[in-house]
Protein backbone atom coordinates (compact mmCIF):
# COMPACT_ATOMS: atom_id res chain seq x y z
CA UNK A 1 0.00 0.00 0.00
CA UNK A 2 0.92 3.63 -0.54
CA UNK A 3 -0.94 6.59 0.97
CA UNK A 4 -0.51 10.17 -0.23
CA UNK A 5 -1.71 13.29 1.62
CA UNK A 6 -2.34 16.40 -0.47
CA UNK A 7 -3.07 20.00 0.51
CA UNK A 8 -5.92 22.14 -0.87
CA UNK A 9 -3.81 22.89 -3.97
CA UNK A 10 -3.25 19.15 -4.62
CA UNK A 11 0.41 19.54 -3.61
CA UNK A 12 1.92 16.42 -2.03
CA UNK A 13 2.47 16.95 1.70
CA UNK A 14 3.23 13.43 2.95
CA UNK A 15 3.68 10.04 1.31
CA UNK A 16 3.96 6.73 3.13
CA UNK A 17 5.12 3.75 1.10
CA UNK A 18 5.06 0.00 1.61
CA UNK A 19 3.15 -0.18 4.88
CA UNK A 20 1.72 -3.58 5.70
CA UNK A 21 -0.53 -2.82 8.70
CA UNK A 22 -4.32 -2.91 8.52
CA UNK A 23 -4.53 0.55 10.13
CA UNK A 24 -2.32 3.61 10.18
CA UNK A 25 -1.87 6.28 12.86
CA UNK A 26 -0.64 9.64 11.61
CA UNK A 27 0.62 12.30 14.04
CA UNK A 28 -0.44 15.95 13.61
CA UNK A 29 3.21 16.96 13.68
CA UNK A 30 3.56 15.58 10.13
CA UNK A 31 1.46 18.50 8.87
CA UNK A 32 2.72 22.09 8.91
CA UNK A 33 -0.66 23.67 9.64
CA UNK A 34 -4.26 22.87 10.45
CA UNK A 35 -6.81 22.35 7.71
CA UNK A 36 -8.36 19.79 5.42
CA UNK A 37 -6.05 17.37 3.64
CA UNK A 38 -7.07 14.96 0.91
CA UNK A 39 -5.62 11.48 0.90
CA UNK A 40 -5.33 8.76 -1.71
CA UNK A 41 -4.75 5.10 -0.88
CA UNK A 42 -3.14 2.93 -3.54
CA UNK A 43 -2.66 -0.83 -3.77
CA UNK A 44 -0.26 -1.94 -6.50
CA UNK A 45 -0.53 1.52 -8.15
CA UNK A 46 -4.34 1.26 -8.26
CA UNK A 47 -6.34 3.93 -6.43
CA UNK A 48 -8.61 2.10 -3.98
CA UNK A 49 -9.76 4.96 -1.71
CA UNK A 50 -9.84 8.73 -1.79
CA UNK A 51 -11.14 10.97 1.00
CA UNK A 52 -10.14 13.83 3.28
CA UNK A 53 -9.14 14.39 6.91
CA UNK A 54 -9.25 17.49 9.11
CA UNK A 55 -6.17 18.40 11.13
CA UNK A 56 -7.17 20.70 14.01
CA UNK A 57 -5.13 23.44 15.66
CA UNK A 58 -3.46 22.74 18.98
CA UNK A 59 -5.14 24.54 21.85
CA UNK A 60 -2.67 26.53 23.90
CA UNK A 61 -3.31 26.31 27.62
CA UNK A 62 -3.15 29.40 29.75
CA UNK A 63 0.00 29.15 31.88
CA UNK A 64 -1.41 31.49 34.58
CA UNK A 65 -2.83 29.51 37.51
Amino acid sequence: YVVKFLDENSKLVLEIKDFKETYLIIEKVNFKRSGIYNFQLFEDDILIEENSVFISKDIKKNSKL
